[in-house]
């Protein structure tokens, strides 16, 4: 069953994880993967397009026309949301720096937005200026380095689309922004780094190279 599975389907894992489901015996998992290879290699060789895919086709739908089949095309247009950290660490606008390495000392990231005690975003602080400010003995309150930079705060909005986003943190030169909401911007929703983006992006690349094979 589970070689016909991965034969028919082109699910070869899907069936493997489904079998010892059904099963929980372990001495399957092994002979069930080289059938599934060998049924599923098989298989390609002998039909190119699996059987759900040929139904498609006869009804006039192919898969690989749709947008969302061409993510190297939507991707860049996809909104924010789709890739940003919705549970953030965040910096309290009261902390000391010493403090504030004290908190965040098991989290530790490139930055953080600060928020009030009200829960409002005053800004963002990297973890390099807290480590600097405390090593010269300062020591002083985050809310006021903010205040001292007299920055704007450079934040997108959930909808805001991830070329957008993306320029917007390389032309500012920062490494990432808050997502804040587009009808309060002291609002904090999340948090967009460019890791966030090009992690997204290469995971996209590499999805649409495995099907283009």
């Amino acid at each position: 069953m589970g070689t016909f599975f991965a034969a028919s389907i082109r699910c070869p894992f899907t069936s493997i994880l489904i079998i010892f489901e059904m099963t929980l015996n372990y001495s399957l998992i092994l002979p069930l993967m080289a059938g599934n290879m060998i049924a599923y290699f098989l298989a390609r060789k002998m039909r190119a397009v699996p059987v759900y895919d040929a139904l498609l086709l006869q009804d006039g739908i192919n898969l690989r026309t749709l947008p969302s089949y061409q993510g190297k095309q939507d991707y860049h247009h996809l909104p924010v949301s789709t890739i940003m950290t919705y549970d953030c660490v965040v910096a309290e606008a009261g902390w000391k720096c010493s403090e504030a390495l004290e908190h965040l000392r098991e989290r530790k990231h490139h930055g953080y937005p600060v928020l009030d005690e009200t829960g409002k975003l005053v800004g963002c602080i990297t973890h390099h200026e807290l480590m600097e400010d405390a090593d010269h003995d300062g020591d002083h309150c985050i809310q006021d380095m903010i205040a001292s930079r007299n920055k704007k705060v450079i934040s997108v909005t959930p909808d805001c689309s991830i070329r957008d986003a993306a320029n917007t943190l390389i032309i500012q030169d920062v490494m990432q922004a808050p997502v804040v909401s587009k009808t309060d911007p002291q609002r904090l929703i999340g948090i967009i780094t460019l890791h966030d983006i090009a992690r997204s992006q290469n995971a996209v690349k590499e999805a649409i190279g495995r099907s283009e094979h």
